[in-house]
């Protein structure tokens, strides 16, 4: 009769550890996909966000304040923005304010489970500050005028015929509005043209933020840490931030390096949100 041989033990090591590699490999992949999946998903819950405050724009002609991200889903109170948001305590619990824009919550929720926050610059989101129409690409006044959105200027004059002097150039309407976003496709309201941001919507991404969770808690630290930039700029229950520096933005790095970025942002110029709202400056042929 033939002996029947056993595995030694130095072989059911050698195969744990294969299997334990193999393992490690799939779930890794597994992970990124995961997470892939995510950011994909949240970056489709900003464009519904922003596509949503320019339609609130076209209705309105202003900007909406944001919601308290304090408050619950689904209580009284909750996703309605805020009656007045000048003051930069205002905002600090700010999110979208989904029942304000007509949109359900699930929109304004991100692959991470939890609220976008946003920022807006407060002077946007009184009464016309958003209608540039009476601003002129062919005015020559010098200064802005003494309306919501800074533009004045009498009727379309009758074809050939010369612009009033007083009209306002959208030049000087724009000039240092919006909210200061520095890092990769900064927002700049001193540049000339200006090229502030209207508002700025986050995503704290897979760390969290940390960011509202629609339940009226903040979450804490999730996988990782806050990268230095996150941490001085993107806090959800932060200020407005009135620093020099403002917003932050930059390309998605998830390394665990002191530097690191996992947020995600959207930040589109006042010019921009303005015009696909239909209130642009009028132009001439």
């Amino acid at each position: 009769m033939q002996r029947v041989r056993g595995f030694t033990l130095v072989e059911i090591a050698v195969v744990l550890v294969i299997v334990s590699l193999i393992a490690a490999v799939l779930f890794a992949g597994l992970r990124t996909a995961t997470t892939s999946s995510k950011y994909r998903t949240t970056n489709q819950v900003l464009q519904n966000a922003d596509a949503a405050l320019v339609n609130y724009v076209t209705v309105t002609k202003r900007l909406p304040c944001p919601a308290n991200g304090s408050v619950p889903a689904g209580t009284p109170g909750a996703g309605v923005a805020a009656a007045t948001c000048a003051s930069p305590g205002d905002q600090t619990n700010g999110v979208v304010p989904w029942v304000t824009l007509g949109i359900p919550f699930t929109d304004v929720v991100d692959g991470f489970g939890n609220l976008i926050t946003y920022r807006v610059f407060a002077a946007l989101t009184v009464a016309d500050s958003m209608n540039f129409t009476s601003c002129d690409t062919s005015g020559t006044n010098a200064a802005a005028a003494a309306t919501a959105s800074g533009c004045a200027c009498p009727d379309n004059p009758a074809f050939g015929a010369a612009i009033p002097a007083n009209c306002t150039p959208p030049l000087q309407a724009f000039a240092n509005k919006g909210l200061l976003v520095q890092g990769a496709a900064p927002s700049i309201p001193t540049a000339i043209p200006s090229t502030g941001a209207a508002y700025v919507l986050i995503s704290h991404g897979p760390n969290l933020g940390p960011a509202w969770t629609g339940q009226g808690t903040v979450m804490s630290l999730g996988t990782g840490t806050i990268g230095t930039n996150e941490a001085n700029f993107n806090g959800a229950n932060q200020d407005v931030f009135a620093t020099p520096n403002g917003y932050f933005d930059s390309a998605v790095d998830q390394t665990e390096t002191p530097s690191h970025f996992d947020d995600i942002l959207l930040h589109p110029s006042v010019q921009s949100v303005v015009t696909r709202a239909g209130l642009g400056p009028r132009t001439h042929p």
